[in-house]
């Protein structure tokens, strides 16, 4: 069993949300987009609490607007459906009929003079009825949730008074949560063998988990076990040798993750056919890239739904495009968005995957996408920029070469995601091409906020054109520029100071060139492709200037005609 959706209504952060997911789901947004709300709310309603047939709500769950005024009523919707391949677990049987495809929960919530109450519905046809203890315990029990962030793994590995000790030999959780707890306390003492012990104990829970997940197989081993965890196959953790590599961050990882897990899990009740539900947090902030992708590796082997929210492109980069939920918000109303594979060709999604999800995961967060040609623009527009007194990763613009993936899918996937676009292309035919491709997708959106067009054949011809001569005469050697320089073949003395130097060395000669010339220096299809991203990034309607003060200090200036 697995969340289908969840909608909210004036719920914490959040005064309205509609979330959909497909199995597992990455949340990404700004911070304050509401993503942690989302997930409060699955927890709210199928998450430990004092009394495991009650909803429990306070007063701070009922959102609180500009003006400060609480609302006085709240609802969360949660449906949930059927693990594909498999029926409703055994003890909702009284709750939900074997032929049903989805069980929809409500938990209404309402604040009055004495306090907050709420009340936990089922849904069906349309009609409300109630849904008493034993069939909100029942359910808890057979699709338990687990909220996880920071504070929590934190907390899960802290016992204060607590001495570290062996625990029960027959419970495989409480020996994996004093294993991790007992290497916790000898920090940098701990030998080889100490944590061999903790991957013993790691080892006995993931096999006691694995069968947990599937009820009436035998516990796997090896192979099978590996098939089944994916991403963590078992004999990977044959291959942790602490002695020549005691910094091997996958044995820290897998103890600290699925240690703090258990830690967490071993307290709740759980059906044996149940199905976990993870709900994680930003749990990687503040951790190494290293330890990040050991993290997000053993996360994408637990078994159950996983719903994720982070703000790490480190994590972002290890799962499809297909979980990707965006959210925004404004005036507490999230608008949730996702990628419909279906409209991109297997070719477009393989070549997203990789120049995006695997080199690019950051420019998924960003607000706005700057899309260039090659490497000269994506090295000099962001060094323009600060010429103008901008700092485009600030405002949530970057700059992301098309090339690799293809303009139509790049075009595709931002609007999928709600992502700000517009596009710089150089003025000689297959720049012409591009445009013609953007403009056809652009539907009732004017062109001109969305394609700028170099006055030139390419970014190096329009800067020489612009007052950097100099910077490509100079590297391509006196003799050679003269020469050039005579035979009226400008496009030549660039070639030559390509040849001799490389396109990122030129871009930095040109740029160390801009800063000594100031804003001036900027061409002025540059600087309007600038102003069109950070207008867009900033949620207004038209262009930013740099001469309406909504840049920063020092960015005034007239650009040269």
């Amino acid at each position: 069993m697995r969340v289908r959706s969840v909608a909210i209504r004036d719920f914490r952060a959040l005064r309205a949300a509609d979330l959909a997911v497909d199995g597992n789901a990455m949340l990404i947004g700004e911070s304050g987009a509401g993503c942690s709300t989302l997930m409060l709310a699955v927890d709210r309603v199928l998450g430990a609490a004092p009394r495991d047939g009650l909803v429990e709500i306070a007063e701070q769950d009922f959102h609180c607007g500009r003006s400060g005024a609480r609302a006085r009523a709240l609802s969360i919707d949660l449906a949930l459906e059927r693990t594909p391949g498999v029926g409703w677990p055994s003890a909702l049987a009284g709750v939900v009929d074997a032929d049903e495809s989805a069980l929809h929960v409500r938990v209404r919530g309402e604040l009055g003079a004495g306090g907050a109450r709420a009340e936990a519905l089922l849904v069906r046809g349309g009609r409300e009825e109630a849904l008493g203890e034993a069939a909100l315990g029942a359910l808890r029990r057979s699709a338990p949730s687990f909220f996880l962030d920071p504070e929590s793994f934190r907390a899960a590995l802290r016992e204060p008074g607590a001495a570290p000790g062996p625990a029960p030999a027959d419970d495989a959780a409480s020996r994996l949560v004093s294993e991790v707890r007992r290497i916790a306390a000898l920090g940098s003492a701990a030998s080889a063998s100490d944590v061999a012990g903790a991957l013993g104990a790691l080892r006995a829970f993931v096999v006691d988990w694995a069968e947990r997940a599937s009820p009436g197989e035998t516990a796997p081993t090896g192979e099978a076990l590996g098939a089944r965890v994916g991403p963590i196959p078992m004999p990977a953790l044959e291959t942790i040798d602490l002695v020549r590599d005691p910094e091997d961050p996958r044995a820290a990882a897998l103890l600290m993750a699925i240690g703090v897990l258990c830690e967490v899990a071993r307290s709740r009740p759980s059906e044996p056919d149940a199905s976990p539900i993870l709900l994680l947090d930003n749990i990687g902030a503040g951790l190494h890239p290293r330890w990040l992708a050991a993290l997000a590796a053993i996360v994408g082997g637990l078994p159950g739904q996983r719903i994720v929210h982070s703000h790490s492109a480190e994590l972002i980069s290890w799962v499809g495009l297909e979980t990707l939920r965006r959210v925004e918000t404004v005036g507490g109303v999230a608008t949730v968005r996702s990628v419909n594979v279906g409209s991109l060709s297997g070719a477009q999604s393989r070549r997203i995957a990789h120049h995006i999800r695997r080199t690019r995961a950051g420019a998924l967060l960003s607000r706005c996408w700057l899309l260039v040609e090659g490497e000269s623009e994506a090295w000099l527009l962001p060094e323009f920029a600060h010429l103008l007194g901008v700092d485009l990763r600030v405002e949530g613009v970057q700059c992301v070469e098309f090339a690799q993936a293809g303009l139509d899918a790049m075009v595709r996937l931002a609007d999928m995601l709600g992502i700000g676009w517009v596009l710089l292309v150089d003025g000689d035919e297959a720049g012409a091409s591009y445009a013609g491709v953007a403009e056809s997708m652009l539907g009732r959106r004017p062109a001109d906020a969305h394609i700028v067009r170099l006055p030139a054949r390419d970014i190096e011809r329009c800067l020489y054109g612009w007052g950097f001569a100099r910077v490509y005469e100079k590297a391509a050697g006196r003799g050679a520029s003269a020469r050039l320089r005579r035979a009226g073949d400008p496009q030549g003395v660039i070639r030559a100071a390509i040849k001799a130097k490389s396109k990122p060395d030129m871009a930095i000669a040109v740029l160390e060139e801009a800063h000594r010339r100031g804003p001036d220096a900027t061409p002025p299809e540059v600087r309007r492709v600038i102003e069109i991203a950070v207008a867009k990034a900033r949620g207004r309607g038209g262009p930013w200037s740099v001469g309406d003060g909504g840049g920063a200090r020092g960015a005034r200036g007239r650009s040269r005609k």
